[in-house]
């Protein structure tokens, strides 16, 4: 494609020399007929040949770049079309490939997760453009890994050798506490995979004390004896099930259908100062490039906020400098 772009180039020169002549040899002629050509360049091919014997050479050399131009520019749209069919047929030869990746490599993640996966992400960006030592090219191995960890999820080879990763990780002894802490939480995340899922019942702190607030009274299962019918069970499940979902602030009945309604959630503005007295609480700011996180605030201590974003398979501390936060908000 380069060589088509420096052809188009030297015959633009040459087309524009040939006209340039041709304007020339018009104007020592007579002021109307350099107008005429200069205005009119259908005009030039009438003077050339009324003047053939003057305008020869000027008039080739227009007329033969003319042409080069026109079929260097066909010949590049053919090699450029060319070129993204077998772009296609590549992405075709590669999509069966793709297809043998079983399903099961495929991990589903809730909202909140992948809005977590997506933070973190963020936020390797910006330590990225930090100078940064091996210790913490290291950290950012791991944390990049385990991303993909959590995305695509890792076979039990893969776990084995990625919780040797973090335990080479771990055996520094230049990390600091937070540092470990962090660390050691994605160590246990990854060895959760080789251990068989359990099903709780209870429900989670996120819905303590939220459950009383429901509309309809929200039986427990195993309050429905076996000799309801199987509707009135199935009812009952769903009743228990939908109340125990985290985040629920209201449930309506409809008929036989459950409907969930959240409550939106709430912010009001706080300064950097007195953010100190809503430790442990949800709090959301803005990041000098404009975007909103939300997080837990752990502590404020020498001008720096330090947070901990909470998702289900575990935390991620980070911290921002008091000049790096354009607004403050607490939840109410």
């Amino acid at each position: 494609m380069v060589f088509f772009l420096i052809a188009i180039w030297a015959l633009s020169i040459v087309f524009l020399a040939g006209y340039l002549w041709l304007i020339i040899l018009a104007f020592k002629k007579s002021t109307a007929w350099g107008l005429a050509v200069f205005f009119i360049p259908f005009v030039s091919l009438y003077f050339s040949i009324k003047f053939w014997a003057e305008t020869k050479k000027p008039f080739l050399m227009h007329s033969s770049a003319f042409v080069g131009l026109i079929v260097v520019s066909v010949a590049s749209v053919f090699f450029a079309t060319g070129e993204g069919q077998m772009g296609e047929s590549n992405v075709k030869l590669a999509r069966p490939a793709m297809q043998e990746v079983p399903e099961a490599a495929q991990r589903t993640l809730s909202q909140e997760d992948q809005m977590a996966l997506v933070f973190m992400e963020k936020t390797i960006e910006l330590m990225e453009r930090l100078p940064r030592d091996e210790k913490q090219q290291e950290i950012l191995k791991v944390m990049r890994k385990f991303i993909r960890f959590q995305k695509m999820g890792f076979s039990a080879e893969e776990v084995r050798q990625y919780s040797a990763e973090i335990e080479i990780v771990l055996n520094r002894r230049d990390l600091n506490k937070k540092q470990r802490e962090s660390i050691e939480k994605i160590l246990a995340d990854v060895r959760k995979i080789e251990e068989p899922l359990a099903v709780v019942l209870s429900p989670s702190l996120g819905t303590k004390g939220k459950v009383d607030e429901v509309d309809t009274v929200v039986p427990l299962v195993s309050s429905v004896g076996e000799e309801s019918p199987s509707s009135l069970r199935t009812l009952a499940e769903e009743k228990h099930r939908v109340a125990l979902r985290p985040g629920v602030s209201k449930l309506r009945e409809k008929g036989d259908v459950f409907e969930r309604v959240d409550r939106p959630v709430r912010y009001r503005r706080t300064s950097f100062v007195q953010a100190k007295n809503h430790i442990g609480s949800a709090v959301r700011f803005v990041d000098p490039w404009g975007e909103e996180k939300d997080c837990i605030l752990v502590k404020i201590a020498e001008k720096s906020l330090h947070c901990r974003k909470q998702f289900s398979s575990g935390s991620f501390s980070f911290s921002y400098g008091e000049q790096e936060i354009k607004s403050l908000k607490v939840r109410r």
